[in-house]
């Protein structure tokens, strides 16, 4: 399968460019709606999750964020984003600072077009104590441009199946992996 994911691409750079990014990640010192099923439109603000007594609308509040700063983080792309440690943890915070470092290092960003038809439609399978599954329908339609030129590289829309978890850390919900299961080319349902 052809992965087209943004996410994922980046990550398929040469490893010497992610030894880079990952030697200068260590060098930074960083450390680490309402019901069962939510969708995000283009990102524009970043705003704390709400508290409430639903664990799933605050896993899933979460989960929407965290796809929220991962697009401002690409625009332009800033590894060191102090707000990602704030929605991942674990390897996936590594996995989309490498992915993000990957973007700086090639010269791309990553920018929804205008009347994007970008969303999330997560809903929660399984929720324990600290540990949540999402499963996510995602319509990507975000391009790839090249930053000294503004050539888009990269404007293919998928929908894409995603298996992600959460873990709940200090009170707070951060997303702890993401996986492509299955990926389809254009608007589709999942």
């Amino acid at each position: 399968m052809r992965v087209h994911h943004r996410r994922w691409r980046a990550m398929r750079r040469p490893i010497v460019v992610l030894t880079v990014v990952a030697a200068a990640s260590a060098c930074a010192g960083h450390t680490s709606p309402t019901a069962a099923h939510a969708t995000v439109g283009p990102a524009t603000s970043v705003t704390a999750p709400p508290t409430t007594a639903d664990p799933k609308s605050e896993v899933l509040a979460a989960y929407q964020r965290f796809w929220q700063v991962w697009l401002e983080a690409n625009d332009p792309p800033n590894p060191n984003d102090p707000r990602l440690a704030e929605v991942a943890t674990g390897g996936e915070l590594q996995t989309i600072r490498l992915s993000i470092g990957n973007a700086a290092f090639n010269g791309t960003y990553t920018r929804l077009p205008p009347h994007s038809r970008y969303s999330h439609r997560p809903s929660v399978v399984t929720l324990s104590r600290r540990d949540a599954l999402v499963m996510d329908c995602e319509i990507d339609d975000s391009r790839i441009i090249e930053r000294s030129t503004g050539r888009v590289l990269n404007d293919d829309v998928v929908t894409e199946q995603l298996r992600s978890t959460a873990h709940l850390d200090g009170g707070v919900w951060r997303v702890s992996t993401v996986h492509q299961t299955r990926q389809w080319s254009g608007v589709r349902t999942c």
